[in-house]
């Protein structure tokens, strides 16, 4: 049956799509498969999806109707409608690559390869926090270097899906900062932050 929904009534659907990635410097060869689903259930337990509001009532006078059709007893009450704005991992939102790193992608198609002669290792995470922040002030910068943070890793937990609170971010860098909530921690919370419980 709900193979059958699924089908049927797939435009009300929410649809997941994953890039699978063949080779980092050729896009043309990536392929993307696509899961438009509106019904998942298990035991006693349906669970409804969908792209708007109005497309999950529909659906859900759908079930109430096929309820009465098979005569079964449903808790209202148990009902939950959960929206939620679009969740995203925070290393998955990279802005887009400079000049730069565009020259230096297109210049490694043709075999010319930048070797520095100094180690590029670096200690504490793997993405730039300036990433994530659009127009950092020069005393942004110089905040965060006087804090000693250059990766979004140290502001956030290890999964990379919350942020931390600067109280978490002062205890996990066993650091005595002096002064109020960097500008550029707010302006984080504001772009990254769905609720206060992060």
């Amino acid at each position: 049956m709900f193979s059958l929904i699924n089908c049927q009534y797939s435009s009300f659907g929410y649809t997941t799509s994953i890039k699978h990635i063949r080779n980092v410097y050729s896009l043309q060869t990536d392929i993307t498969y696509e899961y438009t689903n509106c019904v998942n259930g298990y035991l006693d337990d349906t669970t409804w999806y969908s792209y708007s509001l109005d497309s999950l009532n529909t659906l859900l006078d759908l079930t109430n109707s096929f309820y009465k059709l098979a005569n079964i007893k449903v808790n209202i009450n148990k009902y939950k409608i959960m929206t939620t704005a679009h969740i995203t991992s925070f290393y998955n939102t990279i802005k887009n690559p400079t000049h730069l790193t565009k020259i230096i992608c297109l210049l490694n198609k043709y075999n010319f390869n930048f070797l520095p002669n100094f180690s590029l290792s670096t200690i504490g995470g793997s993405t730039p926090i300036h990433n994530y922040i659009n127009n950092l002030t020069s005393n942004d910068i110089q905040s965060l270097c006087n804090k000693h943070i250059l990766f979004i890793d140290q502001v956030v937990l290890s999964d990379g899906y919350y942020l931390l609170t600067w109280d978490e971010v002062k205890e996990k860098h066993s650091s005595k900062y002096s002064g109020p909530i960097p500008k550029w921690f707010l302006r984080l919370e504001q772009d990254f932050t769905l609720s206060q419980y992060r």
